[in-house]
């Protein structure tokens, strides 16, 4: 078994990233690494080698490597206390139709980019449970943690829940997103076994204050990303049950493409839901 102090500091580095993000290209690695492209190269393909990680190659043309962790190298991520646990098993066939999560990345890779240079730091968790009723559960494509240094000196964090949209799906599924949300905002579970102070909703168990959804539509043209979007905003406009409950949740959308070439927090390149004005990417509410 690879012990963790075999490991470079930029092996553990991508380690816990590529566990903690499941998937990654090797693009998504150099960029999240900082280090130098052919040192994270090394590093991978060390990782490889030594049975931590598994690659896979990713669809023509360009067929970029894909990294997953092996169960060894979910083993040795763990080992670092430096990860939150999870129970999945991200398996290579998995990982070659990944292109939803290699997305999910794209996005936070984009708003981290920008983020930057205002001296504030990002990350996100995909896939995350948001239980509502007994057996209803939304899962957030990505929760994703904006963390806000103010001129005072504070550090506020802030979150967002991601729905990352590839076109796959039926856009009426958008609307039941939205509508799960919803359900979330207004959910109030039974008391846990030796909780003392339940609070009344059950998201306030995970975040201070609920978090915004941000719809962000991608590997598709602008023309059909712009559809979809005004699609989601005629039928969230008239849906009885969003309708009923019309400041139950803030929820905004964009487009993979204007958070790659825009800067989201000074342009308008974000469309309220189902209101339709645009406005940047605000980080203060």
């Amino acid at each position: 078994m690879t012990l963790v102090t075999e490991l470079t500091n930029v092996d553990q580095h991508l380690l816990r990233h590529i566990y903690r993000l499941r998937l990654l290209t090797t693009g998504q690695a150099c960029e999240i690494s900082g280090a130098a492209p052919r040192t994270v190269r090394q590093s991978l393909r060390r990782m490889a080698d030594s049975g931590l990680l598994a690659e896979v190659s990713g669809p023509p043309p360009g067929r970029e490597r894909r990294w997953l962790c092996t169960e060894l190298g979910r083993h040795t991520a763990e080992a670092t206390r430096e990860v939150k646990t999870r129970n999945y098993q991200m398996t290579e066939s998995v990982a070659r139709a990944g292109a939803h999560l290699i997305g999910i990345n794209d996005v936070g890779l984009a708003l981290t980019r920008w983020a930057r240079q205002y001296g504030d730091d990002i990350t996100w968790e995909p896939e995350i449970a948001h239980p509502y009723g007994k057996t209803n559960v939304a899962i957030a494509d990505a929760v994703l943690t904006y963390t806000l240094h103010t001129a005072t000196g504070d550090v506020v964090p802030l979150w967002r829940f991601i729905e990352y949209d590839r076109a796959t799906e039926a856009p009426n599924l958008l609307v039941a997103k939205l509508r799960a949300y919803v359900e979330v905002a207004g959910y109030k579970p039974p008391p846990q076994e030796g909780e003392l102070h339940r609070p009344p909703l059950g998201w306030q168990r995970q975040y201070p204050t609920y978090p915004h959804v941000l719809f962000v539509f991608g590997d598709m043209t602008e023309k059909a990303a712009s559809n979809r979007i005004n699609y989601l905003i005629g039928e969230a406009s008239t849906d009885p049950f969003l309708c009923e409950y019309p400041n139950a949740i803030t929820a905004w959308a964009t487009t993979l493409h204007r958070l790659q070439n825009s800067d989201p927090f000074q342009e308008d390149i974000i469309v309220r839901i189902p209101h339709g004005e645009t406005r940047p990417l605000h980080t203060r509410d």
